[in-house]
């Protein structure tokens, strides 16, 4: 056995029993919780569309590039995230979805007047969702199997990753739709509440264990060849 791989099964073990020591079956909550919050940032924007074009000026089509320009965030995040995590870990991937929505959530609470800035912001949700989705479901999933919750049935892990994002949809998008209508500062308070999930659901994320150590550059495919998606035909 090679000194690097007793070093990474050294560093791996104490992480495993403390994991087990902490409760294991409730990690994959951990990363859940930022999957939900990024789900949230990326949804609460919908409602607001009307509040956008009647109280800022904005016209149809530019209250439209707003909706859209996430895409622009979430596409490239999708498909890098899941290989990038592969093969640095889950963990240097993820943890900085949380930073990110944060940050896109500053802007448009801030920006409310500035099309740049809304456009910005909304790009940063995105690529915090993206990542929420690509790598925070592969972790969920991971998260959801021995050893680190040999009691979850199968597809559990599937499961719990799906209602995660469904459920930050779906309250983000009711949230801000509220706050909007009845609430004061209508521009910006639905997205303080985001920053605020948003900051509590990070600092559980750094309690996950990684469940992808990082391969070893010796190990790593060209990341184009990651990105290829193989013929329906192959095996």
């Amino acid at each position: 056995m090679s000194t690097q791989t007793m070093g990474a099964g050294t560093a791996a073990e104490p992480r495993l029993d403390s994991a087990r020591a902490d409760g294991g079956k409730w990690l994959w909550l951990t990363v859940a919780a930022s999957m939900f919050a990024a789900a949230w940032g990326g949804n609460e924007f919908t409602p607001l569309l009307v509040m956008y074009r009647l109280d800022h000026g904005y016209s149809p089509v530019m209250v439209d590039f707003f909706l859209f320009a996430y895409v622009v965030g979430i596409v490239p995040a999708l498909l890098l995230g899941g290989p990038l995590s592969d093969r640095l870990g889950r963990r240097p991937i993820m943890l900085p979805a949380p930073i990110i929505a944060i940050a896109g959530s500053t802007l448009l609470a801030f920006g409310a007047d500035s099309a740049a800035v809304l456009i910005l912001g909304r790009i940063l949700c995105g690529i915090a969702l993206g990542i929420g989705m690509a790598v925070g479901g592969s972790w969920v999933k991971e998260l959801s199997t021995q050893p680190w919750d040999s009691a979850a049935s199968e597809g559990a892990g599937a499961r719990r990753a799906a209602m995660s994002l469904t459920a930050g949809f779906a309250l983000g998008a009711g949230a801000a739709g509220i706050l909007a209508q009845w609430a004061p500062m209508p521009s910006a308070l639905a997205y303080v509440l985001h920053i605020v999930i948003t900051v509590v659901a990070g600092v559980a994320l750094w309690r996950a264990p990684e469940t992808r150590p990082a391969q070893e550059k010796s190990e790593r495919r060209r990341l184009i060849d990651d990105l290829k998606i193989p013929s329906a035909g192959h095996r």
